[in-house]
């Protein structure tokens, strides 16, 4: 019996395998045979990374890395489900896949499961505001307008997802949380800032690796036609092929799925926003695979939560369209001839903003632990 389980988990790995490989070999034909469209696709994705999400994040990190590694997850007594929620509004400022990030930071002091870590690393992994504002509703949507609903949606089915989760879990997270490792020497000061500036470094390239990847890998197979022959057999069943490609470019890679959406015609602005934050919320196999890079996930669980969350998101979406949007608002013709000339205003905009952002939550957050260690010298003297 045990040699027939062992020679159906080889034979099952073996498959898996093979299956890695042939779709490997056929992404290096595409990328052959569409060499121009990828690399076009990858210069955009370079651009993204460059323009938006480095300046977003690159001081961000620094900042949770040094406060890491001055041990603030460490020292605060705080309830866990407490510092839950200051995680959750720390990744929401600077944006996916900050949750995974700071979720990593903790998991290297407390000991939480797999399966917790991948439902509280999905429900943090929110974008960031500016994004919502300044590159979906007024680079793509043509109005600022429609960030409202978006980030109503966005915002909240996270928000209602979490608190029932966290009050749900109380007890298994404040037992996790509350065991502590063995504490570790402090960190030489005169070095934390480089450490911190370095592994901040490796982690934003590793972010820019994957936007690059995923970003040529839908344009291919999107140019290659593999996306409308996989859709074509659902156009019997009546639904709209370019809505279904839309959203499976947005579950593979969040930027080209948001674009896409807004490219339709045809569509009501309550399920234009609607669609949008489904895709934004789901946030795509792309930011799953960036939060892999930092901590170890349960990838059904991840898909799941964030599944669940994204169709919350899609309904309260929705509704938020119908009761703040006026009618004067379309959506067709959603990108205007004026738009190549705002991309360049939007990107500069929004990269102002993200560093503003993540510079003033990084010194306030620093600001913060250091009040509370110098509280704890205070007790400690007495």
């Amino acid at each position: 019996m045990r040699l027939a389980v062992t020679k159906t988990k080889f034979d099952t790995t073996s498959i898996n395998t093979t299956i890695i490989n042939v779709a490997c070999i056929i992404v290096c034909v595409l990328l052959i045979a569409y060499n121009k469209t990828a690399m076009l696709a990858a210069t955009k994705a370079f651009e993204i990374w460059l323009t938006a999400v480095m300046p977003a994040l690159f001081p961000f990190f620094i900042c949770t890395s040094i406060m890491q590694k001055n041990g603030i997850f460490e020292s605060s007594k705080a309830s866990p489900l407490v510092s839950i929620f200051v995680l959750f509004f720390a990744s929401a400022i600077s944006g996916a896949p900050s949750g995974a990030r700071l979720m990593s930071n903790i998991n290297e002091r407390y000991k939480l499961d797999d399966g917790t870590t991948s439902t509280l690393t999905a429900l943090c992994n929110m974008v960031s505001p500016t994004f919502i504002i300044g590159t979906v509703s007024f680079a793509m949507l043509g109005s600022i307008q429609y960030a409202i609903p978006i980030m109503v949606g966005h915002y909240l089915s996270s928000i209602i997802l979490l608190t029932a989760y966290l009050f749900r879990n109380k007890n298994r997270i404040n037992k996790c949380m509350q065991s502590i490792s063995k504490p570790r020497n402090k960190p030489d000061s005169s070095k934390i800032l480089i450490d911190s500036i370095l592994a901040s470094g490796v982690s934003i390239l590793k972010i820019g690796g994957t936007i690059i990847f995923f970003m040529v890998f839908t344009e291919v197979i999107n140019k290659a036609g593999l996306l409308d022959l996989i859709l074509k057999p659902l156009a019997l069943l009546g639904l709209r092929i370019d809505v279904l490609k839309s959203i499976v470019v947005g579950v593979l890679e969040m930027a080209n799925g948001s674009y896409s959406v807004s490219q339709l015609s045809g569509m009501s602005h309550s399920l234009t926003c609607a669609l949008i934050c489904f895709v934004i919320t789901f946030s795509g196999l792309c930011i799953m695979t960036q939060s892999m890079s930092f901590l170890r996930l349960n990838q059904k669980k991840y898909i799941a939560s964030k599944l669940i969350c994204a169709v919350l998101a899609f309904v309260l979406a929705y509704l938020a369209s119908e009761i703040i949007l006026p009618d004067s608002i379309t959506t067709s013709g959603l990108i205007h001839g004026g738009l190549e000339n705002s991309k360049i205003f939007t990107n500069n905009l929004f990269a102002l903003l993200s560093i503003v952002s993540a510079s003033i939550l990084g010194v306030a957050t620093i600001y913060l632990s250091c009040i509370i260690k110098n509280r704890k010298r205070m007790e400690r003297s007495r």
